[in-house]
């Protein structure tokens, strides 16, 4: 299975990695992931859902290997407090494992958890609608 985005296509959206070996390892896994979570709903892979799959696998391994900083703070942190007598500094990391795992937002741009309707008849039969 080829990964759902190149170190190209990542390199395009967030700068050069620092390993693209590593780089590539994560990508393959959020690919593994997305077509994990496709099979399970039944979704059909398709050449109009690529950009979307594409997209999804960048922003996802983004978010497992923590590159960037802002404001010189580690990538990934959600809460930061600091006190300056007598010294004191906190930091909360939203993926400090570095999992890798899809968001809602990817979820519906990849056309997951959609509501499904069906019925069961009287007689134990079943349709999907």
């Amino acid at each position: 299975m080829e990964p759902f985005a190149t170190v190209e296509q990542y390199a395009a959206r967030y700068g050069p990695p620092d390993d693209p070996e590593l780089l590539g390892e994560v990508l393959m896994d959020a690919t593994r992931l997305i077509a994990a979570e496709l099979e399970r709903e039944g979704v059909a892979l398709s050449e109009e859902g690529a950009g979307g799959r594409m997209q999804a696998c960048r922003s996802v391994a983004h978010r497992a290997l923590g590159d960037g900083e802002v404001a010189d703070l580690p990538f990934g942190v959600t809460q930061y407090s600091q006190t300056a007598g007598p010294f004191s500094a906190s930091v909360s990391v939203g993926n400090a494992y570095r999992d890798v795992f899809l968001t809602k937002a990817e979820r519906r741009m990849l056309g997951l958890g959609r509501a499904r309707a069906g019925f069961a008849g009287p007689w134990g039969e079943a349709a999907d609608g």
